[in-house]
């Protein structure tokens, strides 16, 4: 199977790039059930989750999941309804469509048939883009962008807010020993010299 068919063969899109925080953090909509056939799988868009950001027919965004808000407008309304949901989806669907799950988007680097980089997207992945799980060749890619073993991306992920950025820093390094095991090694010290500096931080 060549690079090209391997790219092609994509996971389903769970989501949608609906706003931006930054140039490199975004607010990723998850689809709703009037918005796709199949609801998507939580798993595909946890925290830690590595995902692709559609940025054209060759081309994706690599992002790493950071956050999740869930957005209600009943939340704090208080007194009965007068429309159950069954009513509401027939007679006011946008109102239903209100209730929405958000996840945070850190960009890590890009990716295309012919490689991956490990920085910063010059370019702004656009409003409406896709957002879905890369699948198992696809991480390996990204994790190979000049043919070696290499977590590059790393020191950028220090942009994540703090009470977020530690857990997700090490969810990911126990993702990636168990994925890359051969490489259990340099992870362990990533990981270790992570734990250190976040004690470190605790205490001062």
């Amino acid at each position: 199977m060549s690079d090209q068919d391997t790219f092609q063969r994509r996971r389903s899109p769970f989501g949608r790039i609906a706003s931006s925080y930054s140039h490199t953090t975004y607010a990723c909509q998850i689809f709703g059930d009037t918005e796709i056939a199949q609801a998507p799988d939580p798993a595909d868009y946890g925290l830690a989750s590595l995902v692709g950001i559609s940025a054209g027919s060759d081309r994706q965004v690599v992002a790493i999941v950071y956050d999740t808000i869930l957005m209600n407008p009943d939340f704090g309304q208080l007194g009965p309804r007068l429309s159950t949901d069954s009513d509401l989806a027939v007679f006011s669907p946008d109102y239903l469509s209100e209730r929405v799950t958000i996840v945070s988007l850190l960009t890590l680097g890009t990716m295309t048939p012919k490689g991956a980089r490990q920085r910063t997207p010059r370019v702004a992945p656009m409003l409406d883009a896709r957002v879905r799980a890369l699948d198992f060749d696809e991480v390996d890619r990204f994790h190979h962008p000049g043919g070696a073993f290499a977590v590059g991306y790393l020191p950028s992920m220090g942009m994540l807010p703090q009470g977020n950025g530690p857990v997700v820093m090490e969810m990911l390094l126990d993702d990636l020993q168990e994925r890359f095991p051969e490489h259990n090694r340099e992870l362990t010290v990533l990981s270790q010299a992570l734990s250190w500096d976040n004690r470190v931080q605790t205490i001062s």
